[in-house]
């Protein structure tokens, strides 16, 4: 055995009990944090075709902006969590803002002007983070 394997082995064998420590600080709209043994981190990707919570929209109330809703349910949040995200995609994909967000989903708006029909020909994903908590303090 060379020690490039002896290497690999090792951290194969001890990666699995490595601690993460997760802090979150604070919440959005002033929430109570939970207890630190319930903080949680999730991620993920909203493909650009997944309707889930509806495809991208173009918005009435804000004229040249699009906007759609991101599912983050399979994360248990209690309260809404605090999200921060960015867009990829084949073309240029606009800058995005989050605005409402829930314990099981948000919503993104673009900041540059854009049509939902951009965003599924440019195949723009949002890539999200959440940080929050899955239980509440006693």
């Amino acid at each position: 055995m060379n020690a490039l394997t002896v290497l690999l082995l090792v951290c194969i064998c001890v990666a699995p009990g490595v601690q993460v420590s997760v802090q979150v600080v604070n919440l959005p709209r002033d929430e109570e944090t939970g207890p630190e043994a319930c903080a949680h981190v999730c991620s993920g990707v909203m493909r650009y075709n997944n309707n889930i919570g509806g495809e991208w929209r173009d918005s009435r109330f804000y004229p040249g902006k699009v906007y759609r809703q991101v599912d983050i349910s399979p994360c248990n949040f209690v309260s809404p969590p605090v999200v921060t995200m960015n867009t990829a995609g084949t073309g240029i994909c606009p800058a995005l803002t989050v605005d409402d967000v829930y314990t099981g989903y948000f919503y993104v708006y673009s900041v540059n002007d854009a049509t939902a029909s951009d965003m599924k020909k440019w195949k723009c994903d949002v890539n999200w983070t959440a940080s929050g908590f899955t239980c509440k303090k006693d």
